[in-house]
């Protein structure tokens, strides 16, 4: 089995494409794009990165996320234990990224913005079985 990773496209994204035009880019929480490539602005890496620790470039951003208490992705395994902590932890997840997404928005100013939200495709994976069921 192999775990994809950014590294792993074939194609030029989006942002990186822009980037090299001299467009500034906030991108976060997109799915493979771990580990993050270097832009022209900033960009947060999503789904299977492995540490906080390496999930921004510029790096120096780290630090910040950490003070403002950033959470990649919710816990999956509790979606199968504690479907309440599940949830509580996904607003959480959910609450800081949005708080880091406009407060680098305030920050600086970006020809693209770009926010990936996980936590509907976590709710489907977990719950889509309740619904159909009525509950």
């Amino acid at each position: 089995m192999k775990i994809p990773l950014g590294k792993d496209r074939t194609a030029k994204t989006l942002w990186k494409e822009l980037s090299e035009q001299g467009k500034k880019v906030l991108v976060m929480n997109v799915p493979l794009t771990y580990p993050p490539e270097e832009v022209n602005g900033v960009l947060v890496s999503g789904f299977l990165t492995p540490s906080i620790n390496k999930c921004a470039n510029p790096s120096s951003l780290v630090s910040y996320l950490k003070d403002k208490r950033y959470v990649i992705d919710v816990d999956p395994r509790l979606g199968h234990t504690d479907k309440r902590k599940f949830m509580r932890e996904l607003h959480t997840t959910l609450d800081r990224r949005m708080e880091v997404f406009f407060d680098l928005l305030k920050k600086d100013s970006y020809d693209l913005a770009q926010c990936h939200i996980m936590e509907t495709d976590r709710i489907n994976h977990f719950f889509w079985e309740d619904f159909e069921k009525g509950g």
